[in-house]
């Protein structure tokens, strides 16, 4: 029996014990995991792959990037790029535009577990 392909994650974020943190529990959720420290790091790494990669959590606030100005380049990548937004902070307003231009969802920091893999599950499901 084969052994089913497990989903690949792409996570960035520019702080390097949130980007470990996440990188340990995608593990232990069953997820292969790519980690970037940057914006621009991340679009490299998505270029490379985009066809590997299933989702990508994307931190909000990043020095010389934001996270809402890289989503923006990966859409352009890939139009069906998967986008989870995360963020201690983040302005509604922009939260909201960036749902209308395809982030599939939020989630605010700290997070428990179970909401990112409930968050991830539905949609690695659509």
């Amino acid at each position: 029996m084969a052994t089913p392909v497990r989903a690949q994650i792409l996570v960035v974020d520019d702080e390097p014990v949130i980007r470990q943190l996440l990188k340990e529990m995608l593990l232990t959720m069953g997820y292969q995991v790519e980690i970037a420290a940057s914006g621009h790091e991340a679009l490299t790494i998505y270029n490379a792959r985009k066809g590997d990669i299933d989702l990508v959590i994307l931190d909000v606030m990043m020095p010389g990037m934001s996270g809402i100005e890289v989503f923006r380049r990966l859409k352009k990548l890939d139009p069906n790029v998967r986008v989870i937004l995360a963020s201690g902070y983040v302005d509604a307003s922009k939260l909201q535009m960036a749902i209308k231009e395809g982030v599939r969802d939020f989630i605010a920091k700290p997070f428990a577990i179970r909401t990112l893999h409930r968050k991830i599950e539905a949609i690695l499901s659509e």
